[in-house]
């Protein structure tokens, strides 16, 4: 059969191919390029997020227990990873089945439902990074020392197979209903442009696009804040919602175990993520876009004059009048009273 790539092309796939235990390969985190580079620049690029990010992430040192008391050990090895690892496992399904058993005896459901919710054999969540290849100059770096100074990355805290992963998907089958009833919410960019392509000409006339991103928004979001605008509006709406035999102080129950467990491994490592959601949980985008269409609704809905707005997730699309461009700023400065704690807005175009 004739090869539809050059010679250059098949030998460069070639060498990939035969340095596949020495690089890393991944996609970007917009656009969706490729990204290959050296396995151990990753790995520095992710320890280095890890570990310069002031406030969010906490290293869990090996412990044991010496004369009654607890202690660190010592020079812990990979066999005493793998041990912290386990225990912390083990732990975690224990209070997740702990937790699901409890929902099933105050329910009355099956033994096959008990069953099937309950965790077995699973694993700690695990982070990856994905590096922001919109923000550098490629051409910029020549070095391992310049992908640790220029390059941006996004953290995901990859959940699956984890011992919560059965009653986050749950808490989503429930919630997820609730994003029909945030007015602002669009399912994606497709439904963004149609949206734009229907506002009359006539509308837009002598209007300014303007747009305000919140920086770190799943980090900077607070786990209780979250779950309390998430169950107020759940209250709400409680009649659009199937619950599936349950009642909603049992989805705080469990959503209050899912979100608050943020333990995560990198490296055969065990971390603790101190602040904001996992990236990668199945029920955080929903309490991102809730939390902040609840700020929104507190903060700004009797404030400024009605306008069309939009956001999708961490992104405030507001379109507006230029002569309205300094009112609304000047008002959304007098809400930061209600912005959660450590959140910022930035990027103001």
């Amino acid at each position: 059969m004739h090869s539809n790539i050059t010679k250059e092309q098949a030998i460069g796939l070639k060498t990939l191919t035969q340095r596949r235990e020495e690089l890393s390969v991944s996609v970007s985190d917009k656009g969706g390029e490729f990204v290959v580079m050296d396995r151990q620049a990753h790995h520095d690029l992710t320890i280095n997020h890890i570990t310069t990010t002031e406030g969010v992430y906490k290293h869990i040192v090996p412990t044991h227990r010496y004369e009654g008391t607890i202690r660190p050990v010592s020079k812990p090895t990979d066999a005493t990873y793998q041990r912290q690892i386990k225990r912390l496992t083990d732990n975690l399904e224990a209070k997740c089945n702990t937790c699901w058993n409890e929902i099933c005896e105050r329910r009355g459901f099956s033994v096959d439902v008990r069953r099937f919710f309950q965790s077995h054999g699973t694993q700690l969540p695990a982070m990856y990074i994905l590096l922001k290849t919109h923000k550098f100059d490629i051409n910029n770096i020549h070095n391992n020392n310049d992908i640790l100074q220029m390059c941006k990355v996004r953290p995901i805290v990859s959940c699956s197979g984890s011992p919560s992963e059965k009653l986050a998907w749950l808490c989503t089958q429930i919630l997820g209903a609730l994003l029909d009833h945030v007015p602002s919410h669009l399912q994606n960019i497709f439904v963004h442009l149609e949206r734009l392509k229907q506002l009359p000409k006539e509308d837009l006339h002598g209007m300014r696009f303007c747009s305000a991103d919140i920086s770190a928004l799943y980090t900077n979001l607070s786990i209780e804040g979250c779950i309390s605008d998430v169950m107020e509006m759940a209250e709400e709406h409680v009649d659009f919602l199937d619950l599936f035999g349950l009642k909603l102080v049992d989805v705080h129950q469990m959503l209050e175990l899912v979100l608050s467990n943020s333990f995560f491994t990198f490296d055969k490592r065990i971390y603790q993520q101190l602040v904001g959601l996992f990236m990668d949980c199945k029920p955080s985008p929903i309490c991102a876009i809730i939390s902040i269409f609840i700020f929104e609704k507190r903060s700004t809905h009797h404030t400024l004059t009605p306008i069309s707005h939009h956001y999708h997730m961490h992104v405030v699309h507001i379109w507006m009048a230029r002569v309205l461009l300094l009112r609304i700023w000047r008002a959304l400065r007098g809400c930061l009273s209600a912005w959660p704690p450590g959140m910022v807005m930035v990027d103001w175009h």
